[in-house]
């Protein structure tokens, strides 16, 4: 029989291997969507993404080739008959309202892509700038 710790790490290393095979660029934002505590809550994460070396210890147990560094969550719930997607009735996905502004902001200041991810599907977060500061584009590197 399965213990919860054993179904825990199955389950994070299903959606790690789903993320991986969608091939996205490295480095990314991303806003990750993942099943809460039932079928009405999701969390959110959102992640900022790089490529590292197949023996670099920030790789994950896993070794796909990338870690991540978290910027936070957020918790939605919605009691939608048959659970909460993410998604709007045109298809478009949802993001959480504050880091899906920030991932957009972040995205157009440091001119790397921003993507929000549920399960095997995904969509680019349009990068825009942030009106309450005075930005005139990418920041240079």
């Amino acid at each position: 029989m399965d213990t919860i710790p054993d179904l825990i790490r199955r389950e994070q290393e299903r959606l790690l291997r789903l993320e991986a095979a969608m091939d996205l660029p490295l480095p990314r934002l991303q806003l990750r969507w993942e099943r809460g505590a039932n079928e009405h809550e999701l969390i959110c994460h959102y992640e900022f993404v790089v490529r590292v070396g197949k023996h670099d210890c920030r790789d994950d147990a896993f070794k796909l080739g990338f870690a991540k560094a978290s910027f936070g969550t957020t918790r939605s719930t919605c009691h939608k008959p048959g659970g909460y997607v993410p998604f709007f009735p045109d298809g478009t996905m949802e993001t959480p309202f504050r880091d899906g502004a920030h991932a957009a902001w972040d995205s157009h200041r440091r001119g790397i892509p921003a993507y929000v991810i549920y399960e095997n599907h995904y969509q680019l977060v349009e990068p825009r700038r942030d009106l309450s500061e005075d930005d005139d584009g990418p920041v240079q590197t």
